[in-house]
């Protein structure tokens, strides 16, 4: 497989992703996508140095993730 699709493959399956930032450091990225109660289809991303925890890099995603999902509703 090459890298681009391992890439894809580790983003799809909300594992973080590593990628080299225009100033050539190397950084995570997790890609959260998620359907709305609506039906409306959204992408988030959040992203740090590589050496960061991937729980810290996925933390920022919880607040707005959950903001699209009304109280009471399953949304996922």
């Amino acid at each position: 497989m090459a890298e681009k699709e391992r890439f894809i493959a580790r983003l799809n399956a909300g594992r973080p992703a590593r990628y080299d930032d225009a100033d050539g450091s190397a950084r995570q990225v997790i890609d959260h996508r998620f359907r709305a109660v609506d039906g409306s289809l959204y992408a988030i991303r959040s992203s740090g140095p590589e050496d960061l925890a991937a729980d810290l890099v996925r933390a920022p995603l919880t607040t707005p993730v959950a903001s699209f999902c009304p109280s009471g509703a399953r949304c996922g």
